[in-house]
């Protein structure tokens, strides 16, 4: 159990080694100030209970947390070195940015600074001498801290890969899809019959989630293998994915995937459509390779991955009432070029008609010089190979009225994109509802992270929506579950 203040007050007393603290303060507040002149008042008491909440769930059981002023804070570590409370200060610092300033594009301008000094407890033998001997303190005789957009990431904890978590919680969703459909459960293994499919996805979620446990604990797949009566993809299947992995890692590093995250219908309340994407796990999150600014990687080589990943996933024997859709991007660049095409076109042309009919591609990467006859001559050349082509715009990009006529289901943006333009998100999702309705087509928004973009998106009638606010990345898609408002709410109470 966490300690209580008196316990840490009385071991930070008691102690004989070496305590370190360090003051930690908002600066470059005057420019932020300027800027919400008529809204700082109202802002800064939200901040002050957010940072404090920060602060208290991000430290250690040991961690003395003692609030000066506002936006000044003492944070006392017990037991560490120098050096490693500097460090744990920092991270401290990094988190406050990330999770509260950097959220806002008007108070990204905002640093933590502070220093990181040496307590004595030869001095202090109370709260009151504590708190008068912090606050009397001399902050140039400290390590300095300063933490802003510029630093950041690079103090950031350690990422741990969640790879497997991901992998648990899709073996949840598909076991809890399966209880949803077979409620209530039949007697007999004979009536289960109906519930193959789904009995198929728990049987391959098993396998992925063993195999990711064994290699962890490094005991061998042997040790946790999956009886003989489960459905085991075929070794020559676990080979491909095995290449392709390592051609990924060779083209974008050791931290990269391909993953898919779930897109939300507002309309239908369901998520049955997965986009296909490559992320690379950074200090700072995950980042998308294909939104946002240009990548050092050639788009053609993102997309061939993707299209590869697309097709050993889009098997041919789904079932039809709990089949998902898979939305796969293609960038401009890639489909204007013939050689850099062919291999996706031969991979596309090798599907079934049933493969076609789940597979959405979108076309991403166009810019305000791309012209509506070179999307028209896109949309033509790749159509009879999905089910429908969607259309991601570029923010500075003039939407042509006719592109429901050249067969384009649905146009929308990715929230990374807007970093190009450096457009308000909340604008951009009212201008892109109300340019499909007068399209009379659907409209979409991808990366929303956040309950604000999400709340955004629904009220100004967005079709589909995607991002961490609606679901966390996932291994393979899990089918056609259900999503309400309510998830939304509930996904962020649970973490």
């Amino acid at each position: 159990m966490p300690r209580s203040l008196e316990e840490k007050l009385n071991k930070f007393f008691l102690s004989d080694k070496p305590s370190f603290s360090a003051h930690l303060y908002v600066a470059n507040q005057k420019k932020v100030r300027e800027l919400l002149s008529d809204k700082w008042s109202k802002i800064v008491p939200m901040l002050e209970v957010k940072i404090g909440k920060l602060l208290s769930d991000r430290m250690t059981w040991d961690d003395i947390l003692v609030r000066k002023d506002v936006f000044s804070y003492y944070v006392i570590s017990i037991d560490r070195g120098g050096a490693e409370a500097k460090t744990h200060f920092e991270r401290l610092a990094a988190q406050i940015f990330e999770q509260i300033f950097k959220k806002d594009p008007l108070l990204q301008e905002l640093q933590i600074s502070g220093s990181a000094f040496k307590v004595s407890t030869d001095v202090v033998s109370t709260m009151a001498e504590l708190k008068n001997y912090l606050f009397h303190h001399d902050d140039s005789e400290g390590a300095t801290i300063s933490i802003g957009r510029h630093n950041y990431a690079s103090r950031l904890p350690e990422q741990i890969n969640n790879k497997l978590v991901r992998q648990v919680v899709g073996l949840r969703t598909a076991c809890d899809n399966f209880f949803i459909a077979a409620n209530p459960l039949p007697d007999e293994n004979e009536d289960l019959q109906p519930y193959r499919s789904k009995l198929v996805r728990i049987a391959e979620a098993t396998k992925i989630v063993n195999d990711s446990i064994a290699e962890l604990l490094g005991s061998g797949s042997e040790a946790l293998s999956v009886p003989e009566a489960t459905a085991e993809p075929p070794a020559e299947t676990e080979e491909k994915n095995d290449k392709q992995l390592d051609e990924l890692h060779a083209i974008v590093g050791d931290h990269s995937e391909i993953v898919y995250f779930p897109i939300w219908d507002v309309d239908k309340q369901l998520v049955n459509n997965y986009r296909c994407t490559l992320v690379q796990h950074l200090p700072s999150g995950i980042s998308e390779l294909n939104t946002g600014s240009a990548t050092h990687i050639a788009p053609y080589k993102i997309d061939q991955l993707i299209a590869e990943k697309v097709g050993s996933d889009n098997l041919a024997d789904q079932n039809q009432d709990d089949a998902s859709f898979f939305v796969m991007p293609l960038h401009v660049n890639t489909l204007q070029n013939k050689e850099q095409f062919l291999k996706i076109e031969l991979r596309l042309k090798s599907l079934s008609m049933l493969q076609r009919k789940q597979l959405k591609i979108e076309i991403i990467g166009a810019t305000r010089n791309t012209t509506y006859e070179a999307i028209k001559n896109l949309v033509a050349k790749i159509k009879v190979y999905c089910n429908s082509v969607s259309f991601r715009l570029s923010m500075d990009m003039k939407i042509s009225p006719s592109l429901r006529k050249i067969g384009v289901s649905s146009i929308g943006f990715h929230i990374s994109d807007l970093s190009i333009v450096g457009k308000d998100v909340t604008q951009a999702i009212e201008e892109i509802a109300i340019s499909s309705d007068k399209l009379n087509i659907d409209s979409f928004v991808y990366g929303v992270d956040t309950i604000a973009d999400a709340a955004a998106a629904i009220g100004s009638g967005v079709n589909y929506i995607s991002g961490q606010a609606v679901g966390d990345a996932l291994d393979v898609p899990w089918g056609t579950l259900p999503f309400e408002v309510e998830n939304l709410y509930a996904r962020l109470l649970s973490s």
